[in-house]
């Protein structure tokens, strides 16, 4: 037997994992936006285990947690907007979103 955390036993064993234990958090991008007139990229993003993880834009960078708004957020001057963007979680979630322009 093989649990979700990799660890094997060969006996028939009864297991318990606490609410909030291990595995692999479901990350959501909220915005992701480009403002042409600005060249300003605004990417939101939660996750379920929040704010215990830390959200990246990959690519692009670290998301600040803001906890007034209860969600990450990245915000970034760049020249060309891209079609596209990824957001990976320390705790092994992802999303990927199209980029709107605005």
């Amino acid at each position: 037997m093989t649990d979700n955390l990799g660890a094997t036993s060969t006996s028939n064993t009864t297991a318990s994992i606490a609410a909030g234990g291990g595995g692999v958090d479901v990350v959501t991008i909220t915005k992701a936006e480009y403002k042409v007139s600005q060249m300003q990229l605004i990417i939101r993003a939660k996750s379920d285990r929040q704010p215990s993880p830390t959200l990246t834009v990959v690519g692009y960078g670290t998301m600040t947690w803001k906890p007034t708004k209860g969600l990450y957020e990245l915000t970034q001057i760049i020249a060309t907007a891209p079609a596209s963007v990824t957001v990976t979680s320390s705790l092994g979630g992802s999303a990927t979103k199209a980029v709107l322009l605005q």
